[in-house]
């Protein structure tokens, strides 16, 4: 029975080993995925400040429009249901 705990053990130490070993490794990578990423949305926000120069220049050459009610004189007259009668 000593003889299999002692293989347990060894075997757990073993694989705690690879496991602190490898940590270094998957934190390199999780680091320069973060660094390309922080990349990636440093371009994008330049792209979209770019797009929103492009579309405040493109509003600003639309022409403007100004809606004024013209008054409308009329030969005819509501009645009290609301339809038009004629003088």
């Amino acid at each position: 029975m000593k003889k299999h705990w002692r293989l347990l053990t060894a075997l757990l130490g073993f694989l705690l080993a690879v496991f602190f070993l490898s940590v270094p490794v998957w934190a390199q990578g999780v680091d320069d995925k973060i660094k390309a990423l922080e990349q990636e949305l440093s371009s994008l926000k330049s792209q979209q400040m770019e797009l929103k120069k492009e579309a405040t220049a493109a509003a600003a050459a639309l022409p403007s429009f100004s809606y004024r009610p013209a008054m409308v004189w009329t030969s005819q007259r509501r009645t009290s249901r609301g339809e038009f009668a004629s003088l």
